[in-house]
């Protein structure tokens, strides 16, 4: 079946879901313990594209919810090994698509927030920022080096606007990426000796909290598969359901209670540091005064 062939191009459950509020001040520590569930909506298909109607007969596309299980299942010195998995459900009948369903598996260096490349204990290699970013973002810079899952290659995440919701301010970044590949779907023709040219494109735009560089909102997730010169194959797109602001706010002032304590324990190594110094310093001058008020000793 088709939808079986093109769902190891497909990967739902990748690169959009976020942490539950959980978030405290011992940041790191949440990512190593990391349990939640994400949830978002949308479509899969879109008139004109043939996987969907060839599944579904005479049906052009279906509303979907993804129901995706984000949690940490070991933790070495410097990595975190976290597991995806995504459940694919047609909201309209609450019927699970098997084929559009599965887990991934991310080797994440728990400082840099980076895939471990080829890591033998992911799923697949993988490398740069995914499922989390960079932290201490600047506003007007783009994010480079972030992994594309749907089209394993790396792209860029441009900045777009800071964006100010009650209390939080957050970063919008887009991407929109199109690559050409060879690929072989013998539904459509395609044999080994023979495969078909097909272009890919991963479309996203994410709302990220800047300190912490962890992703808050999906606005957009779109991928789509189109065969040359053939009809269109693939489009499936979907969307957070809302903002998560507690998480934004957790987030954001851990990391300000982070530096806090860095900056403190700065001040108090700082100060330890003089004072030893000064310690030091009269102590040698008091030693020195000590010895020239001595008797000499005589011979």
């Amino acid at each position: 079946m088709i939808i079986a062939i093109v769902f190891t191009l497909l990967l739902i459950a990748v690169w959009y879901v976020t942490p539950a509020a959980t978030v405290s001040a011992l940041l790191i520590s949440d990512l190593e313990n990391l349990d939640s569930i994400g949830t978002m909506e949308g479509t899969a298909g879109k008139e004109g594209y043939f996987l969907i109607r060839t599944v579904f007969e005479d049906v052009w596309e279906v509303p979907i919810l993804v129901k995706a299980h984000v949690y940490t299942t070991n933790v070495t010195e410097d990595e975190i090994i976290l597991r995806i998995d995504a459940n694919v459900i047609r909201a309209d009948t609450n019927e699970t698509i098997p084929d559009l369903s599965g887990t991934s598996i991310y080797v994440i260096n728990k400082l840099t927030h980076e895939n471990v490349k080829d890591s033998p204990q992911a799923d697949k290699p993988r490398e740069g920022y995914d499922p989390f970013y960079p932290s201490h973002l600047e506003a007007g810079e783009d994010i480079p080096n972030v992994w594309l899952d749907n089209l394993n290659e790396t792209g860029t995440l441009e900045f777009v606007r800071t964006v100010k919701i009650e209390d939080v301010e957050l970063y919008e970044y887009f991407v929109n990426k199109t690559i050409t590949k060879e690929l072989v779907i013998p539904d459509l023709g395609d044999t080994p000796e023979k495969p078909g040219n097909y272009t890919l494109a991963s479309i996203k735009t994410v709302l990220i909290e800047p300190l912490s560089g962890l992703p808050m909102y999906t606005s957009n997730e779109t991928f789509i598969i189109v065969k040359n010169p053939a009809p269109p194959v693939v489009y499936v797109t979907y969307k957070d359901k809302a903002v998560d602001l507690v998480t934004s706010r957790l987030a954001h002032g851990a990391m300000e209670l982070l530096e806090f304590d860095k900056e403190v324990k700065g001040w108090i190594l700082g100060a330890i540091f003089v004072t030893l110094i000064v310690a030091f310093i009269f102590n040698t001058r008091s030693l020195y005064h000590t010895h020239k008020m001595l008797p000499e000793a005589k011979t």
